[in-house]
């Protein structure tokens, strides 16, 4: 499918940087300046965005037809009460990722047909996911509002989060989402609840297809589509799972990140500070992998 819609999206235009800036240093000083960084790379070929639709198509035919193959053969019992209802819930996971990188679909292409010059106040796209996750989890959560109410919000920070991480360096969010959904399927085979380890399998091998247009230097960025994807099913399965320890394992990889901007000297993220120090790329992602990896066992022990 990448083969089909990446000449698509470069065709119309769909650029997530649509212009080069002016260039305000001598060539003398740019000799000076290391090749490893990925600006470097937009400058060179400038890419484009909306690759996470990819993640939506791949996961969506995977759920698709694993759904009606086990529903043909028979492999699970829809009589199950308890079944029938982590079938319903899975289906709201589904399309709570959906309505997420629908919302991020949206603001990508606002912002290319403005030239890049259209902009999203941050508290209202926070505002936005915050009303996403509280009408579904209402259909998630079985409690009071205000906890729903806070769970919504949980979900928004890390949302949040997650969303600045892919704009740092090629392919961490699709890697480490990868990982997240592979120690989710795990821990929902040990617990028997098969319909939520067949979408989490389903949203880590749509994950670990599209590597190949996203990992660095990569042909297509996700967009805010593809992280608002990543971030959406894999808070919600965190959410059905209920375990908030095994949430913040699997979210430590991003609250590291951004645990050095409360220095205000420093202000940078951890990849940002990576990125200043020179570390190349496959580095960033290799370690940001190995964490969450790390973090996943834990989880799973």
């Amino acid at each position: 499918m990448g083969k089909a819609l990446i000449p698509f999206l470069q065709k119309f235009r769909f650029f997530d940087v649509p212009h080069q800036k002016p260039k305000l240093h001598d060539d003398t000083e740019n000799q000076t300046t290391p090749h490893e960084n990925q600006n470097d790379d937009i400058q060179e070929q400038v890419r484009p965005t909306m690759c996470g639709i990819l993640l939506l198509l791949g996961c969506t035919v995977a759920m698709v037809v694993t759904f009606n193959l086990c529903d043909g053969q028979h492999i699970f019992d829809r009589t199950n009460k308890t079944l029938s209802q982590q079938r319903s819930l899975t289906e709201i996971v589904y399309f709570y990722a959906l309505a997420v990188a629908v919302w991020g679909l949206i603001t990508d292409i606002t912002s290319i047909r403005k030239n890049g010059n259209f902009w999203i106040p941050f508290f209202q796209q926070f505002g936005s996911i915050v009303a996403i996750s509280f009408v579904v989890g209402k259909y998630l959560v079985n409690g009071s509002t205000v906890y729903v109410l806070l769970t919504a919000v949980i979900m928004a920070v890390c949302w949040a989060i997650m969303q600045g991480l892919d704009r740092e360096t090629d392919g961490i969010t699709i890697t480490t989402g990868s990982i997240q959904l592979l120690v989710l399927t795990i821990l929902f085979l040990k617990h028997s609840q098969y319909y939520f380890a067949i979408l989490s399998l389903c949203g880590a091998g749509a994950n670990m297809g599209c590597m190949v247009w996203n990992l660095h230097p990569a042909k297509c960025r996700l967009g805010n589509v593809g992280s608002g994807w990543v971030a959406g099913i894999v808070t919600g399965l965190c959410t059905v799972y209920g375990d908030w320890k095994a949430w913040l394992l699997l979210m430590a990889v991003y609250l590291v990140n951004v645990f050095p901007l409360f220095n205000r000297q420093k202000n940078q993220t951890l990849l940002g500070m990576m990125e200043q120090g020179n570390m190349k790329p496959w580095q960033r992602i290799a370690l940001f992998s190995g964490f969450t990896a790390f973090c996943g066992v834990i989880a799973v022990l």
